[in-house]
C-alpha cells in the first residue's frame, strides 16, 4: 500500500505487511493468461536480492507436515513411515544437484491469480522460496489438460524467449509437488474435516501408488539461474 509504511512490521516473532485491498473475482484465467502471467513474475522477480529458502516447498514444508501429521497422530504409523520414505525418495533426487536459484513462487496454480483493474495479480504467496522454473511451471500446469498444459507452457515461452524444461524434469517436479499437497491435505482434513475429508484419501492413495518419474531435477534442460 502507498497509504502507509507497508513494512514488513515486526510485532512478537511475526512478520505483518500492508496491502492494497483487491475485491475478490470469481474471474478465472485463459491458459495463454496463466502461462504469461508466470513469466512475467519470474521475469519480475530475476534480480531481487534477498535471501530465500531453496525448494522449501519440498523440504521444509514437507517435512514439517509430516511432524504435525505424527504429533497429532493423523496417520497409522505404516502410512505415516511409507510417506517419509517418498520424501526421503524427494530429497535424494534434489540431493547434490545444481539447481537453479530463480525466485519461484512456489504454488503458482492459476487458482492464484487474482483479476484486478490492473489485471491479474499473484496472491497466496508464503511458500515463495528459490529453485528452477520448472518448479513453478509444474504446479501451474498440474491438473490441466494436455491441450491447456501446452498452451500455458507455450504462452511462458513466447514471454520469457527461454527453452521450456523437458518434459521428464516436469513430471519429477509435479510427482513431488503430488506428496507436498497430499501432506498438506491430510493436515487439513484433520483441521477442517467437512471441508477437506472427502477427497483426502484419494490423494493419499495416489501419492503412495505414484512412481518415481525419470530423469530427475538438473537433467533437462531448465530455464533461470
Amino acid at each position: 500500500t502507498a497509504l502507509a509504511d507497508p513494512g514488513p512490521h515486526w510485532r512478537d516473532g511475526l512478520a505483518v505487511s500492508l496491502w492494497t485491498f483487491v475485491p475478490p473475482s470469481p474471474q478465472r484465467p485463459e491458459p495463454t493468461e496463466f502461462g504469461m502471467a508466470l513469466a512475467r513474475m519470474h521475469i519480475a522477480t530475476a534480480d531481487f536480492p534477498g535471501e530465500l529458502p531453496v525448494l522449501a516447498t519440498l523440504r521444509a514444508q514437507i517435512g514439517d507436515a509430516l511432524a504435525a501429521l505424527e504429533r497429532e497422530r493423523v496417520l497409522e504409523p505404516g502410512v505415516l513411515a511409507a510417506l517419509r520414505e517418498r520424501h526421503a525418495e524427494v530429497l535424494a533426487g534434489l540431493d547434490g544437484v545444481s539447481l537453479p536459484d530463480s525466485v519461484l513462487h512456489g504454488d503458482a496454480h492459476p487458482g492464484n491469480l487474482l483479476w484486478s483493474a490492473a489485471g491479474w495479480l499473484w496472491t497466496d504467496l508464503e511458500e515463495t522460496c528459490r529453485g528452477p522454473h520448472a518448479f513453478d511451471l509444474a504446479v501451474l500446469v498440474r491438473g490441466q489438460d494436455a491441450d491447456a498444459a501446452a498452451t500455458a507452457l507455450a504462452a511462458y515461452a513466447d514471454v520469457t524467449g527461454e527453452p521450456l524444461p523437458e518434459p521428464g524434469e516436469l513430471a519429477w517436479y509435479d510427482w513431488a509437488r503430488a506428496l507436498e499437497g497430499a501432506v498438506w491435505v491430510l493436515g487439513m482434513a484433520h483441521q477442517y474435516p467437512a471441508r477437506y475429508a472427502e477427497w483426502a484419501p484419494t490423494l493419499l492413495a495416489n501419492v503412495l501408488a505414484a512412481r518415481r518419474p525419470s530423469p530427475g531435477p538438473g537433467q533437462g534442460r531448465t530455464m533461470g539461474g
